[in-house]
C-alpha cells in the first residue's frame, strides 16, 4: 500500500531518521512529508491569494542583451516513430522564420503527466524568448514512452503515484524515454541533411537539453548520469550543456545519489522555495541536490524566492492568471536560461561573465546562485 506521504512505505522511518541507503537524499523525509501536507492544499493557495494583493516585488533589473533578436518567429508541430522500438513521440517546434545562420538546438523535454495524456506539447515563455534570439527549441512530448509508466486511465492521484513509483523500477518501461532523446537527435539530423524546411538551418554541433520535473531527470540520464545498481548509462555525447528546471528529487530507485561521475557538461539547476510535494518527502533543495554530486565544472545552483513546481513551465502566463510575483519570477528563468546556453552553446564570453558576475547583482533578494 502507499499513500500520499509514504509514511507506511518500508524504508520510510529508516529514510525519515536518516538512514540507510537513500539517507543522504531524503533525511529530512519526515519533515518534508509535513512541509507538503499542509503547502499543497492549504498554504499554497493562500500564498497565491497573498501575491495578488500585496505590493508586486521589486522587478528583475537584469540588462542583458543577446546579439541576435527578432519578433518573427514561427511554429510547427509533429510527430516520430521510432520503428525499431514501435514507439511515437510528438514535438512542437518555435524557431526564427528567417534566420542568418544554422540555428543551435534546444530540447525541451516536458514532464510525464503531459506526455502520457496529451500529444503535441504546448509552447511556453522560455520556449519563445529563446527562439527569438535565435534558438531552433524543440519540446517534446514522449507520448508513448511515458504511457508505458504513467495509467492515463487512472484519475486517482495516491493509485496513479503507486503505479508510477512501481513502473519506474521497471526498467523495461521507463527507459523508452531516455531512449527517445538519441532518437530524436538522429531525426534532426536527417532534417539537417534532408529537403524539408528545416534543411541546412540546424547547427548540430550545438545542442543542449532542458527539462522540467520527469523532464529534468530526463535530461540528467542524457548528459551522462547512470541508473540503477549496474550503471546503466543513456548518455548521448552530442548533448554540451543542460538546464534542469525543478527536476524530481530522485527517479532512480537503487542508486539515487550515485553514478553522476560521467556528467561532464555545464548544467544550470533551478528549484524554487516553494517547490515541495505532497506525494513524497521532497524539500525544496531535494530537487537540485545533484549539484553537489557532479564534480565537473561549469555547475550552477539557482533557488528562486516564491518560485513552485508550476512556476516553471508557466501556464500562469497563457491563462492570464500569473501573479505579478510569478510574471517577475518568468522574467529571472527566461533571462538566466538564455543567458546560459548564449554561454555554452555560443560560447559567448560575454554570457559566461554576466551569468557570474551580473546575474547575481541582478537577482538580489529574489534568489541564491551559486557556482563551481
Amino acid at each position: 500500500m502507499r499513500t500520499p506521504f509514504r509514511i507506511l512505505e518500508p524504508g520510510f522511518a529508516q529514510r525519515a531518521l536518516g538512514f540507510g541507503p537513500e539517507a543522504t537524499v531524503l533525511s529530512k523525509a519526515g519533515r518534508a512529508a509535513r512541509l507538503g501536507f499542509w503547502y499543497t492544499p492549504f498554504v499554497g493557495p493562500l500564498l497565491r491569494r497573498m501575491d495578488r494583493v500585496l505590493p508586486a516585488p521589486a522587478g528583475f533589473r537584469g540588462a542583458y542583451q543577446p546579439d541576435y533578436w527578432t519578433e518573427d518567429i514561427v511554429q510547427e508541430e509533429g510527430s516520430l516513430r521510432d520503428e525499431a522500438r514501435d514507439i511515437g513521440l510528438d514535438y512542437s517546434i518555435v524557431r526564427p522564420a528567417q534566420p542568418d545562420a544554422p540555428m543551435p538546438i534546444v530540447i525541451y523535454s516536458i514532464p510525464m503527466v503531459w506526455g502520457a495524456r496529451h500529444r503535441s506539447p504546448p509552447i511556453n515563455y522560455i520556449s519563445r524568448y529563446l527562439a527569438a534570439a535565435g534558438y531552433c527549441v524543440i519540446r517534446v512530448s514522449h507520448t508513448d514512452s511515458d504511457r508505458h509508466v504513467f495509467p492515463i486511465d487512472v484519475d486517482d492521484a495516491e493509485d496513479r503515484y503507486g503505479y508510477v513509483s512501481e513502473n519506474i523500477r521497471d526498467t523495461e518501461k521507463s527507459h523508452h524515454r531516455f531512449l527517445d532523446t538519441p532518437f530524436l537527435i538522429d531525426s534532426l539530423e536527417s532534417w539537417s541533411a534532408g529537403t524539408g524546411p528545416l534543411a541546412g538551418l540546424l547547427d548540430l554541433s550545438r545542442i543542449g537539453m532542458s527539462g522540467h520535473s520527469f523532464g529534468g531527470w530526463t535530461v540528467y540520464f542524457a548528459m551522462g548520469k547512470k541508473i540503477g545498481r549496474e550503471g546503466t548509462s543513456y548518455a548521448d555525447a552530442r548533448l554540451k550543456a543542460g538546464i534542469v528546471y525543478s527536476p524530481s528529487p530522485s527517479i532512480d530507485p537503487y542508486t539515487p545519489v550515485e553514478h553522476f561521475e560521467d556528467v561532464r557538461a555545464p548544467m544550470l539547476h533551478i528549484a524554487g522555495s516553494r517547490d515541495v510535494s505532497w506525494s513524497e518527502p521532497t524539500l525544496p533543495e531535494d530537487r537540485i541536490w545533484a549539484f553537489e554530486k557532479i564534480n565537473a565544472p561549469e555547475q550552477y545552483r539557482l533557488m528562486l524566492k516564491g518560485a513552485d513546481h508550476m512556476t516553471f513551465p508557466g501556464g500562469q502566463d497563457d491563462r492570464g492568471t500569473a501573479t505579478p510575483r510569478e510574471k517577475n519570477l518568468h522574467t529571472i528563468i527566461k533571462t538566466v536560461s538564455l543567458v546560459f546556453w548564449d554561454a555554452y552553446l555560443r560560447d559567448s564570453d560575454t554570457a559566461k561573465d554576466w551569468l557570474r558576475t551580473e546575474f547575481p547583482k541582478a537577482l538580489g533578494r529574489t534568489g541564491k546562485i551559486e557556482s563551481k
